[in-house]
């Protein structure tokens, strides 16, 4: 899954840059909704390739590269502050699910 979303960096990287992240964001949510209630399956290749299809297109469109474009955008004076912060944001919610 890691190296499928690593393929597709560069491609929702292209489309956070054109399309609205709104839509963007929702997209991806609605993906990982359908991946949790499709996850019920006990068949191996069935959740080997909801991880590989809708679990990677749907974690890349709604995790950081969006949302650092969105940032990006929409502040321009403490730019480097915003980015900072929800960088540190996303690293406390990975400790604080980790406990």
């Amino acid at each position: 899954m890691v190296f499928v979303c690593a393929a597709l960096s560069p491609v929702i990287g292209t489309l956070a840059d054109k399309l609205p992240a709104r839509r963007l964001l929702g997209i991806g949510l609605l993906g990982m909704a359908l991946f949790y209630v499709a996850s019920v399956s006990s068949r191996p290749l069935a959740v080997l390739a909801l991880y590989w299809a809708v679990a990677s297109i749907s974690l890349t469109l709604s995790a950081a590269i969006v949302t650092n474009a969105v940032i990006a955008r929409w502040f321009v004076r403490r730019r480097a502050l915003a980015l900072s912060l929800s960088a540190f944001g996303m690293g406390l919610a990975g400790v604080l699910c980790r406990r």
